[in-house]
């Protein structure tokens, strides 16, 4: 579990009594509107009103004359605690009460503050053309900082934690919090740690997995529809007298019950030839494809993405690896030690690891399951100049049919990188700090982005 001694709460800059309160009048309609600070992360907020609006109301946030963000409908004229999740780090944002008709029943400002320190690593260069946020961490020797960004790349949430080093961050389906997942280190004697934290830094998962005899979690997780976290884990079995560490698909649910879904062992066996048979799969990405309704898993020894009908957990085709469903042309490369990959509609993106002799890059693949068999053509690559080899992590998320969002982990960068070669935005870290795996999402929950300012 996590010890105490690991959360380290960042406490700063808040308006200890709430926001000041301006109280407009539509008709005979009057209404107050307050805002709560957080008293540990100092870039969130919930909001209480009360008015006699006979519609709906709602928020609407803006720093100057800029909007930011607007927040749900309320069903009534009466809302407590809202969260207000989207306000960045060293601002004033003015907090206006609104109804249907669009009148301003009342106003609020609240001041942010700056954060813990390792939110100043970051490097902005450029201007963001997507809207939206990343959810990633900042990973040091000492502490994990789990972060989410606006595309002016200014922090608009965070939590710490030290003592586990955090390979994935998740928002949660129902808008409480985020999910965490954190692999083992056997020579440090720290487990494998799968939690969930509230937006008020609160913890409301905190689980040791057992995994398969005891190995634990590693590397992603994902939450199934049905609620459960789907997460991976080494899976070590003994042949011959060798001892290969292959990879299992696990599920967790809300009473801490674990169920095996998937085992590569189930499918796949390990070869005379293996290099390494202590990471002979080295099993290291979940993604869901949500055309086709599979979850894909990323094997990064075996160069492989692995798809699953979550109705069977039975595979249904092989991208990649020694035995491909897909056939390809000649002029096709596949992925070498790929990490992290993302899909729209029919196309696949791949962070595509590779050797230190040529650097890393992401490819673009055309996927024809239609075809029999199916059929992949590579249609784009593209690389950092000068060349970085991501030896760790690496990620890439599409934010738009020509635009992508790529994480150089190693170097600590996250870049916009268009298919025409630009890129317009990068946010970068000091060095000897790491981005890991990212997760770009259109909205927070709870409300709508209204700018990319």
């Amino acid at each position: 579990m996590i010890a105490t001694r690991w959360i380290l709460w960042a406490l700063a800059g808040c308006d200890e009594g709430g926001a000041s309160v301006d109280s407009a009048a539509e008709d005979d309609t009057q209404a107050t509107l307050t805002l709560h600070p957080n008293e540990s992360i100092d870039v969130y907020s919930t909001a209480s009103w009360t008015s006699n609006s006979s519609t709906r109301t709602r928020l609407e946030v803006t720093t100057g004359s800029s909007p930011v963000l607007v927040t749900d409908w309320i069903d009534g004229p009466d809302a407590s605690d809202v969260p207000l999740l989207g306000l960045w780090t060293s601002d004033t944002f003015t907090v206006s009460l609104t109804n249907e008709a669009g009148a301003v029943l009342a106003t609020s400002t609240v001041t942010t503050g700056a954060g813990p320190t390792e939110l100043s690593r970051m490097t902005v260069t450029g201007a963001a053309s997507w809207s939206g946020y990343v959810v990633t961490q900042i990973g040091t020797t000492e502490t994990q900082t789990v972060v989410i960004l606006a595309p002016n790349g200014r922090p608009v949430w965070y939590w710490q934690v030290a003592g586990i080093y955090l390979n994935r961050v998740l928002l949660r389906r129902d808008g409480l919090g985020v999910w965490l997942l954190a692999s083992p280190d056997p020579g440090l004697g720290i487990p494998g740690w799968i939690g969930s934290v509230a937006w008020d830094g609160s913890l409301l998962v905190d689980v040791e997995p057992l995994g398969h005899d005891g190995e634990g979690c590693s590397h992603d997780l994902f939450e199934l529809a049905d609620g459960r976290v789907a997460f991976l884990g080494p899976d070590t079995r003994n042949i011959d007298e060798i001892e290969y560490a292959g990879d299992s698909l696990f599920a967790l649910d809300a009473e801490g019950n674990e169920a095996e879904l998937w085992s590569f062992w189930d499918d796949f066996a390990p070869t005379p030839d293996v290099i390494a048979p202590f990471s002979w799969t080295h099993a290291n990405a979940l993604r869901w494809n949500n055309e086709r309704q599979s979850l894909w898993v990323g094997s990064r020894e075996m160069s492989a993405l692995v798809e699953l009908d979550p109705a069977t957990w039975r595979p249904v085709t092989v991208f990649g690896g020694a035995t491909p469903s897909f056939v390809s042309p000649e002029e096709t490369a596949l992925p070498l030690g790929q990490h992290q990959f993302d899909f729209l509609d029919d196309r696949l993106v791949v962070h595509d690891n590779r050797d230190a002799t040529r650097g890393s890059r992401v490819v673009v693949y055309d996927l024809d399951f239609a075809a029999e068999p199916p059929a992949a053509v590579e249609t784009w690559e593209g690389a950092h100049e000068p060349p970085i080899f991501d030896f760790i992590m690496g990620d890439v998320s599409w934010v738009g049919p020509e635009r992508l969002l790529v994480t150089w982990s190693a170097t600590g960068l996250i870049e916009e990188r268009h298919l025409d070669g630009t890129v317009p935005w990068s946010v970068g870290l000091d060095l000897g700090a790491l981005f890991p795996y990212t997760q770009y999402v259109e909205a927070l929950p709870g409300s709508t982005p209204a700018t990319t300012e």
